[in-house]
């Protein structure tokens, strides 16, 4: 009997379904394989799967092997304080019930972190202009990597023209949830995932697969989104990135 025959027979014996129209197609990906570095310590931009530059003004950055993250070069970003760096690729939009679009990276702190509320931003944008300053709306998601407390979901509306990653007044959708575990100077994990459902977008994250917040924006106040962002709040650090993947359902 041919493969496909016998595929055939086990979806119906278990009610499985081999259909395409469900599963997630990639989006966006790096792993910074084949990235090239250009300026400095001060100001500067990775070319690499995306182009990677600072989103509020001026960062570091440097393409470092670090084993705790595995084989090959990942992206070294030294952050000024308040500051964040972003990359862009073609709009993903979450048009009807059910789309779903998820985002993971890999990232570890080279120095153990000190207690800053919000101090570890990361989320989903739509970049409005490209540049040293640029504006859109998205979705924001915080945390204090020091302590795992203030786990926080936001919507930004960049009603101020302003800068991303918090920089407009954003609307809480979760204010500082539970405490999950500290972040330390090990590689960790964090996925996010948005949802459109018939009461509003569903958004959610997790830091090594464990559930960390999760709500609901009933406005959805965005749907459309085309760049990835990451940022610190509070204080001047460094953090290492790799394997950045965003996916989209269906």
């Amino acid at each position: 009997m041919k493969t496909l025959e016998k595929l055939a027979l086990l979806a119906t014996a278990t009610g499985i379904s081999f259909s395409t129209g469900c599963q997630a197609g990639t989006v966006f990906e790096d792993d910074f394989s084949k990235a090239t570095a250009t300026g400095s310590e001060k100001a500067g931009a990775v070319e690499s799967a995306g182009n990677w530059q600072g989103g509020r003004g001026a960062v570091g950055v440097d393409l470092v092997t670090d084993p705790a993250l595995g084989a090959g070069p990942s992206m070294q970003i030294h952050f000024p304080s308040n500051s964040s760096i972003y990359t862009s690729f073609d709009p993903v939009s979450l048009d009807s019930v059910g789309d779903k679009i998820e985002v993971k990276f890999r990232f570890r702190f080279p120095t153990t972190q000190a207690s800053v509320i919000s101090g570890l931003r990361f989320g989903l944008y739509n970049v409005e202009d490209e540049g040293k300053a640029i504006n859109g709306a998205g979705y924001v998601m915080t945390i204090d990597p020091a302590t795992g407390k203030g786990p926080s979901i936001s919507f930004d509306p960049n009603t101020s023209e302003k800068t991303i990653l918090g920089g407009s007044d954003p609307v809480p959708i979760v204010a500082f949830g539970p405490s999950t575990k500290p972040i330390g100077t090990e590689a960790h994990t964090i996925s996010f995932i948005l949802e459109k459902t018939n009461d509003g977008i569903h958004i959610s994250w997790s830091l090594d697969d464990v559930p960390v917040a999760k709500g609901v924006d009933g406005n959805s106040g965005a749907a459309t989104f085309n760049a990835f962002v990451l940022g610190l709040g509070g204080r001047a650090d460094s953090i290492n990135l790799d394997d950045i993947v965003v996916t989209k359902t269906p």
